[in-house]
C-alpha cells in the first residue's frame, strides 16, 4: 500500500486522507494542491467497458472474428432475400406490395429496435444481449423457411429483425471493449468490410441456394452460421456493460414512440404507389410519422435517461454522418431489389448467374471498405464520404442507359461504382457517428448508426419499388400499343401491372407468338420506364448526400478532426462526443508537477499546460504525443513534444480533463488534470516498453529449429506474446512490459521447454533457447516365435526409476516417445499367474471363469 504525501487525497476516499490502496495518477487542483486519483474513480467516471479483461476471452481478434459472424448473418440477410423473391412469388401467391413486405418487415423491425438494442446492451451486458440476438435469429430464420404462408414469412422476418437488433449495435461496443485505442479504427475498417460485404453477397449466395436446393435454403443457412457464432462467442466474447445504465429508469415510452415513428412512415411510402401519392392515406401515414417522430425528439429531452439522447445531434458531423449513412443504405438495397429483378425476370438469367453479375459490386465493395479506412483515419470523412456518394451518383446515372437488352459491358461499371461507394461510405460511418459520440453513449451511437442503416435501406427498397409502380402503372398501355398490342387488349393489361412492376411479361402459351412477343416487350419497356425513374431519384439522392458531407464535415489535419476546436468549456458544456469510441485509457502514474508555472503566451484564448515528458532517469522523450480531452472523452487539443521533451497543450477552459501522453517504445500514460484560472505546469513520466528477441536451436546440432511455437506469459500464466520462428530459427516481441515472465517453446520432434525470462526496463532482451530431441523406442514383443498381445512393457532408467509402461497390441507392438539419450532397461511380462478356490460338486456341468490382470489394474 503506497504512502502519500500529507496533503493528499483520493478523489472520493476522504476517509483516507493519507493512503489510497487503488492510487494510479496524481493531479494538481487549481490552487496547486495535488490530490490522487484511485483506479475505482477513475474508471466509474470514464470507462463504461470497464479494464479491459485478458486471455482468450478478451482477445481483440478473437472477438473482431466472433461478432464478425454474427454481424454477416444479419448483414447477408438485409440483401438475400431480395434473390429469392421471384421464386417466393411463384411458391406462395405473393404480390408485389407483400413481397415488399418480405423485406421491409425485417428492416423496420431491425430499424425500430436497433437504439433499444444498444441500450439493452448497454445495461445488461453487451456479451449477453449479442449472444441471445444470435439465437432467437437463427431460431427465427429457421420459422421462415418453414412457414408455408407470405404471411408467416413476413412475420417471421419481423421476428428475425427484432433479435437482429439484439445483435448488431453491440459488436460495436464489443470491439471497443477489447481493442485498444491505437488499432480500434482498423478494427472498425474490417467491421465496415463485413458489414458491406455481407450485404452484397446477398444475391450470390441467394443465387446459389435458390438454384440449387429451394428458397427456403436462403434462410436456413442462418443456421449453422448462428450455431457457430454461438458457441465461438460464448468462449471468447468479454462481457461489457455499462454500470452506471443499470439503475437507470427503462424508457418505455420512448420505444414505443420510436418504432411507431418509423412504421408510420414507411408503411405510408410502401402504400403510396396503391393509395396514391396525395391521398389522405398516404400523407396521414407520412406526416402522422413524422409527427410522432417529433414528439420523440422533444419527449427524449425531458426525461432523466432518454432512449436516444438528442445531445448527440448537437454534434453536426454526427448528424450529417447518420443522414449519409442511411442515404449509403437507401442507395445500396434499392438497387439492389430491382438490380435482381431485372437481371431475373427482363435479361432472363438463373438466380446464380444474376448473383455472378453481382459480383464485382462485392469485389468492389471489399476492395473498398480497408482503403476508405486508411483514408478517413489520415484525411477524416469529409472525404471519403462525398468521395463515396458521388461514385454512387455515378452508378445510378450510368444506369439510366440500360434497355431491355443491354449488353453486360454496360453493367459491371456501375456495379464497380457502387460497391467502391458504399465501401467508403461504410468506412467513414463508423468515425463520423460512433467516433463523435461520448464513451458513456457508446452502445446507443452503435445502435444509431444501424438504426441509420436499416432505415435507409427500408426506405430504399419502398421508395424505388413504389416509383418503379407508379411510373409503370402509368406507362404500360402506351407501351404495350407502341409496340403492336391493340389498345382494347392493352388496357387490359392494366390489371397485371403489379407483375410488370416486377419485370415479369404478363403472358401465356396461349397467345398468338406475335402478340406474345408485343406483349413482352412492351412490359418490359414499362419496367425499364420505373427503372430510369427511380435510378434518377437514386442518383439525385446520392448528390444531395455527397454535398451535405462535403459541406458539413471538417477536414482532419494533424490527426484529429477541425470539429474538435470548436469545444465549450467542460464546466458549462454537456458532454461532448469523442474522436473515436474507445475507452478512455486507464490512468498511470505520473510524478509531481514543478513547483510552479511558467508565464505562457495563450495564442489560441485557451488555458495553457505545459511541462515536460520524461523517460528513464528524467531523461526528455522527444516527439511523444500528448493530448488532451474532456471528462466526456472529446479530444481539446494534440501537440508534440519538441526534442527536449516539452509541450504546451491548450485548454478549452476550466475543468477537468485527462492528458494523455505516448511515443514509440513506451507505454501510454494518462493522468487527470484539475484546472483553473491559471497555467498549470504538469511533468509526465513515461515507462519505457522492452521486447524480446532470441533464436530457438537444437541441443545437439545447434541447427536453428523451424516453425517452433514460442509463447510469452506473465506470472499470472496470462499469455502476452505468442509466434513460430523464421527459417533461421529467430523469434522476436515487441512492447512487453519490463519484468519476469515464463517463455515455453514447442517442437515438433523436440520436447517442449519452459523457462524464465527477466524482461529488461529498456532495450531488447535477448535469449538462446535449446531444444532436445525427443527419441523415440518402438518394438515388438513375441512369444514362440508369435507376437505377443496384451504383454506389459516397462522402461526403467539407469537409476532404477520407472521411466514409462505400454501394453502391446494385436500385432505386439509398443512404443516410447519424447526419451533423453542414455542407459534404460526394458522389461516385457505377460499375466502373472492366478490361483482360484473351486468346489465340483457331485451331478451337472460346472463353469469356473478365470480373468487374469496385471498387478496394479
Amino acid at each position: 500500500m503506497p504512502l502519500l504525501r500529507r496533503g493528499w487525497v483520493c478523489c472520493s476516499h476522504t476517509q483516507l486522507p493519507h493512503t489510497c490502496p487503488r492510487a494510479l495518477a496524481a493531479r494538481r487542483t487549481s490552487r496547486g494542491q495535488l490530490t490522487h486519483v484511485c483506479h475505482r474513480c477513475f474508471h466509474s467516471a470514464h470507462s463504461v467497458s470497464g479494464p479491459h479483461p485478458r486471455g482468450l476471452r478478451a482477445n481483440p481478434w478473437l472477438t473482431l472474428l466472433a461478432v464478425g459472424l454474427g454481424l454477416f448473418m444479419v448483414g447477408l440477410d438485409g440483401s438475400v432475400a431480395s434473390i429469392a423473391n421471384a421464386e417466393i412469388a411463384r411458391d406462395l401467391n405473393a404480390t408485389t406490395a407483400e413481397l415488399q413486405w418480405v423485406t421491409n418487415s425485417y428492416l423496420l423491425a431491425l430499424a425500430a429496435a436497433l437504439i433499444l438494442g444498444g441500450k439493452l446492451g448497454d445495461r445488461f451486458g453487451r456479451r449477453t444481449v449479442y449472444l441471445v440476438g444470435v439465437v432467437g435469429f437463427t431460431v427465427a430464420s429457421v420459422a421462415i423457411g418453414l412457414a408455408g404462408s407470405i404471411e408467416g414469412v413476413i412475420a417471421f422476418r419481423a421476428v428475425q429483425g427484432l433479435f437482429g437488433a439484439m445483435l448488431m449495435p453491440n459488436t460495436l461496443a464489443l470491439l471497443r471493449a477489447v481493442f485498444p485505442p491505437k488499432k480500434f479504427g482498423m478494427a472498425v475498417g474490417t467491421w465496415a468490410m463485413i458489414s458491406s460485404v455481407s450485404t452484397a453477397l446477398g444475391p450470390i449466395v441467394g443465387g446459389l441456394l435458390v438454384e440449387h436446393v429451394n428458397w427456403e435454403s436462403v434462410f436456413y443457412i442462418n443456421a449453422p452460421i448462428g450455431v457457430i457464432a454461438l458457441l465461438f462467442g460464448l468462449v471468447v466474447l468479454p462481457q461489457s456493460k455499462n454500470e452506471a445504465a443499470a439503475g437507470e429508469k427503462f424508457d418505455v415510452p420512448g420505444v414505443v414512440l420510436l418504432a411507431l415513428g418509423l412504421l408510420a412512415v414507411v408503411f405510408g411510402v410502401v402504400k403510396g404507389e396503391t393509395w396514391g401519392w396525395t391521398s389522405a392515406g398516404t400523407l396521414g401515414a407520412i406526416v402522422g410519422g413524422v409527427v410522432v417522430l417529433v414528439l420523440f425528439g422533444w419527449y427524449e429531452t425531458r426525461v432523466a435517461h432518454p432512449l436516444l439522447p438528442m445531445r448527440l445531434f448537437r454534434n453536426p458531423a454526427l448528424t450529417i454522418g447518420t443522414i449519409v449513412t442511411a442515404l449509403n443504405f437507401f442507395v445500396l438495397l434499392g438497387v439492389i431489389f430491382f438490380v435482381m429483378l431485372y437481371l431475373q425476370n427482363v435479361r432472363g438469367f438463373t438466380p446464380v448467374e444474376s448473383g455472378v453479375r453481382t459480383l464485382p459490386l462485392s469485389l468492389a465493395s471489399m476492395l473498398a471498405s480497408p482503403l476508405g479506412a486508411k483514408l478517413t483515419e489520415k484525411f477524416g470523412p469529409r472525404l471519403t464520404m462525398p468521395l463515396g456518394m458521388v461514385l454512387q451518383a455515378g452508378a445510378a446515372f450510368t444506369m439510366l442507359a440500360w434497355s431491355a437488352d443491354s449488353s453486360y459491358a454496360t453493367m459491371w461499371p456501375p456495379f464497380v461504382a457502387l460497391g467502391l461507394g458504399v465501401g467508403m461510405v461504410m468506412s467513414a460511418s463508423s468515425d463520423a457517428i460512433v467516433g463523435n459520440a461520448p464513451v458513456q453513449d457508446g452502445g446507443i451511437a452503435g445502435g444509431l448508426q444501424a438504426t441509420s442503416l436499416q432505415v435507409g435501406g427500408a426506405l430504399g427498397t419502398s421508395v424505388l419499388v413504389s416509383l418503379i409502380s407508379s411510373r409503370v402503372g402509368s406507362t404500360l398501355t402506351d407501351s404495350l400499343t407502341d409496340y403492336g398490342v391493340p389498345h382494347s387488349a392493352a388496357a387490359r393489361f392494366e390489371e397485371a401491372k403489379d407483375a410488370v412492376a416486377m419485370g415479369v411479361a404478363p403472358v401465356t402459351d396461349a397467345m398468338p407468338a406475335q402478340l406474345r412477343a408485343a406483349v413482352v416487350e412492351g412490359s418490359h419497356t414499362a419496367f425499364m420506364n420505373g427503372v430510369h425513374t427511380a435510378v434518377l431519384v437514386t442518383g439525385i439522392l446520392a448528390l444531395v448526400g455527397a454535398a451535405l458531407a462535403a459541406f458539413g464535415l471538417r477536414a482532419r489535419k494533424d490527426g484529429h478532426d477541425e470539429n474538435d476546436a470548436k469545444v465549450p468549456s467542460p464546466a458549462a458544456a454537456p458532454a461532448a462526443p469523442a474522436p473515436d469510441a474507445s475507452p478512455v485509457p486507464d490512468a498511470s502514474p505520473v510524478p509531481a508537477a514543478t513547483a510552479s508555472a511558467a508565464a505562457a503566451v495563450r495564442s489560441s484564448g485557451g488555458i495553457p499546460v505545459s511541462g515536460h515528458v520524461l523517460g528513464a532517469e528524467s531523461a526528455p522523450v522527444p516527439q511523444a504525443a500528448v493530448t488532451l480531452i474532456s471528462l466526456g472523452g472529446r479530444q481539446v487539443g494534440r501537440v508534440v513534444a519538441h526534442p527536449d521533451g516539452s509541450y504546451t497543450v491548450d485548454a478549452p477552459g476550466a475543468g477537468s480533463y485527462v492528458l494523455i501522453a505516448s511515443a514509440e517504445g513506451y507505454q501510454p500514460q494518462a493522468s487527470t488534470v484539475m484546472i483553473g484560472d491559471e497555467p498549470v505546469s504538469y511533468d509526465i513520466l513515461l515507462s519505457g516498453t522492452s521486447g524480446l528477441v532470441g533464436t530457438v536451436r537444437s541441443a545437439d546440432r545447434k541447427e536453428p529449429v523451424v516453425g517452433a511455437m514460442v509463447v510469452a506469459a506473465d506470472v499470472r500464466g496470462d499469455v502476452l506474446a505468442a509466434g513460430l520462428t523464421d527459417t533461421d530459427g529467430t523469434f522476436g516481441f515487441a512492447e512487453l512490459v519490463p519484468g519476469q515472465l515464463t517463455l515455453a517453446v514447442a517442437a515438433a520432434g523436440y520436447r517442449p521447454i519452459a523457462l524464465p525470462v527477466e524482461i529488461a526496463a529498456q532495450g531488447v532482451t535477448r535469449t538462446e533457447v535449446e531444444l532436445f530431441s525427443g527419441l523415440p523406442v518402438q518394438g515388438v514383443v513375441t512369444a514362440a516365435g508369435r507376437p505377443l498381445n496384451d504383454a506389459r512393457v516397462t522402461l526403467v532408467d539407469a537409476a532404477g526409476n520407472v521411466v514409462a509402461t505400454a501394453i502391446t497390441g494385436e500385432d505386439g507392438g509398443y512404443a516410447f516417445t519424447d526419451l533423453d539419450g542414455g542407459e534404460y532397461t526394458v522389461m516385457a511380462a505377460g499375466y502373472p499367474p492366478k490361483a482360484t478356490h473351486l468346489t465340483v460338486h457331485g451331478s451337472g456341468v460346472e463353469s469356473h471363469d478365470i480373468e487374469l490382470s496385471y498387478p496394479s489394474e
